[in-house]
């Protein structure tokens, strides 16, 4: 069970960098203006993303999660104003490919909080001292019997 989560954890964060990347290049069909700003909101979202890897501290996450849900509001806003301005199939394409980059936190986002239990961990861990303690106790009444 762990191993497949963990798996399925390792397969969305490696398609939420591949989306990000790809939409970081994406950003080139937008006017120039409208790319550099997306450019650095994207930078800016990436350092978001790398910092709920690596931060394990629930109220750091909570502001990390905020920070994160504003950046992808200002990322939608950015994108889309000027692909309805130029309704093109070039535009199109960085819409779709911003799209899959806020799909894709979620679904990693979805992936982190579907982990194996604590509850279960120490269940698993009171059997296993359980287990050395029955198996130690019969490997003494065998040595002194």
């Amino acid at each position: 069970m762990a191993i497949s989560r963990y798996e399925q954890r390792k397969t969305f964060e490696e398609a939420e960098a591949n989306a990000i990347g790809t939409e970081y290049i994406r950003v080139d069909v937008l006017p120039a203006g409208d790319a550099a700003k997306l450019r650095r909101l994207i930078r800016s979202y990436l350092d978001q993303r790398i910092l709920f890897y690596t931060t394990r501290h629930d109220r750091e996450l909570q502001q990390i999660n905020a920070a994160t849900a504003q950046n992808q509001n200002e990322l939608w806003s950015n994108v889309q104003v000027p692909a309805m301005s130029q309704p093109t199939p070039l535009m199109a394409l960085a819409v779709s490919g911003m799209n899959d980059v806020l799909n894709s936190q979620g679904y990693t986002q979805a992936a982190w909080w579907n982990r194996i239990p604590v509850e279960a961990w120490v269940l698993l861990e009171g059997i296993a001292i359980a287990a050395i303690f029955w198996w130690a106790s019969v490997l003494v009444e065998q040595v002194c019997c």
